[in-house]
């Protein structure tokens, strides 16, 4: 078990799936939701460090899902990660921490991730 969870909604499960890999290499845990919907449920029961929220979603979509999320309280660092273009501003001010455009480079999103989150602990090794 990783001391941060990361939850990442988006409704492509090919996206999910490489979030996933790449994440838990990078010694995240991860969780997945499909849709706004399940994102607010598993953002207010899971509570996750951090959440990555695709904009574009069938039912509720990326923005609404946020609202909703900090109508609960919650206040871990968002993401938006989203193929529709526009600005970051559209983003950052509906209350994301960040704002980045598919296709993204991994080591990007990771950057984004080592900015929000606090440092990781160090394993120490006894010799």
């Amino acid at each position: 078990m990783s001391e941060f969870n990361i939850l990442v909604a988006d409704d492509d499960p090919g996206i999910r799936q490489f979030l996933r890999r790449g994440l838990r290499l990078e010694g995240y845990d991860v969780m997945e939701a499909e849709s706004g919907t399940v994102a607010v449920k598993m953002a207010n029961e899971s509570k996750p460090n951090l959440v990555i929220l695709d904009w574009m979603m069938p039912g509720l979509d990326g923005p609404e899902a946020l609202r909703q999320i900090r109508a609960s309280g919650a206040t871990m660092p968002i993401i938006f990660l989203t193929g529709r273009g526009g600005s970051s501003a559209d983003g950052l001010a509906l209350g994301a921490n960040a704002y980045l455009e598919k296709p993204v480079l991994f080591w990007q999103l990771v950057e984004r991730l080592h900015m929000l989150l606090p440092p990781k602990k160090l394993m120490s090794k006894t010799i």
